[in-house]
């Protein structure tokens, strides 16, 4: 079993091998779905339930066109940029 205090969570980043303009966050707790635990019990890996939510140890700074916001409200665009 893993720590919390093993992970990171690096914002921002495009590829793994530059990480240099990149946030980092320590994750302070993470909340899984129950139906999620209850599969991990029964040997399950892969199925519904699959999105958990992190919190993180400090506050976000956003950042234009790289770190914005998520919205289950279709009217939100914040992700929605052209290249």
């Amino acid at each position: 079993m893993f720590s919390i205090s093993t992970f990171r969570v690096y914002l921002g980043l495009t590829d793994k091998s530059k990480t240099a303009f990149t946030q980092k966050y320590e994750i302070e707790s993470v909340r899984v779905p129950k139906g999620r635990i209850d599969m991990y019990r029964k040997n399950f890996l892969a199925g519904p339930w699959d999105i958990s939510l992190l919190r993180l140890r400090e506050k976000v700074t956003l950042i234009t066109r790289l770190v914005a916001p998520v919205s289950r409200d279709d009217t939100v665009s914040a992700v929605s940029y052209e290249s």
